[in-house]
C-alpha cells in the first residue's frame, strides 16, 4: 500500500493515509499484548514501511536521524505524528501488563495480584535498565497509575528528550 501512495501525487492525502491508515495507531494494539520479542520482526517491519511512506513524501530526498526524529513527534510538537513501533513497543506492553493486572487476577480467580506481580517483576526490571535512575518507574507508580503506559514512555529518554508525548 504505502509503495502505490507516491501515485496519489497529493503530499497531503499521501500523509493522511500513511498516519492514520498505516501509522502507529492501526497497529498498537498488537504492541499492547504481545512481548516485543515475540513480534521483533513484525516491528521491524512496520517501521520499515513507516520510513518507507515517510521517504516518499520527502520526494525519497535524504533524511538524517534528527529529521526522522522530529517527523516522529506529535503535530502539536511541531512533528508529523509518524511514531515509529520500535520506540513504544516495551512500554505499551509492560504498561498494559500492568494495567489490566486487577483483571487479570480475577480472570484466573486469585485473590489479589500479588503472584502475577511477582511474574511481571523481571520485565519492568528490563525496562527500567534502559532508564537513568531518577526515571526509573516502581510497581506501585503502575499500578496507581491510570496510564501506566503514559507513565512509561515520559520516563523512557527515546522520548523524553525532547520533552514530547505520545499518547497510546
Amino acid at each position: 500500500m504505502v509503495e502505490s501512495l507516491e501515485l496519489l501525487e497529493d503530499v497531503q492525502l499521501q500523509y493522511s493515509l500513511l498516519k492514520y491508515c498505516v501509522g502507529l495507531p492501526r497497529f498498537i494494539y498488537q504492541l499492547r499484548v504481545t512481548p516485543s520479542e515475540k513480534i521483533a520482526f513484525a516491528i521491524e517491519s512496520f517501521d520499515d514501511v513507516m520510513l518507507s511512506g515517510i521517504q516518499s513524501l520527502f520526494d525519497n530526498c535524504p533524511l538524517t536521524a534528527d529529521d526522522l526524529e522530529r517527523i516522529s513527534f506529535p503535530v502539536s510538537q511541531s512533528g508529523f505524528g509518524l511514531g515509529l513501533a520500535s520506540t513504544s513497543a516495551a512500554a505499551a506492553y509492560v504498561g498494559s501488563l500492568f494495567h489490566s493486572l486487577p483483571l487479570q487476577a480475577q480472570l484466573l480467580g486469585l485473590e489479589n495480584h500479588d503472584e502475577l506481580l511477582a511474574a511481571y517483576s523481571p520485565l519492568l526490571t528490563t525496562f527500567n535498565a534502559s532508564l537513568p535512575d531518577v526515571k526509573q518507574v516502581t510497581s506501585s507508580d503502575l499500578l496507581a497509575s491510570s496510564a501506566p503506559q503514559h507513565l512509561l514512555i515520559n520516563n523512557n529518554p527515546d522520548w523524553r528528550s525532547c520533552g514530547r508525548f505520545h499518547r497510546l
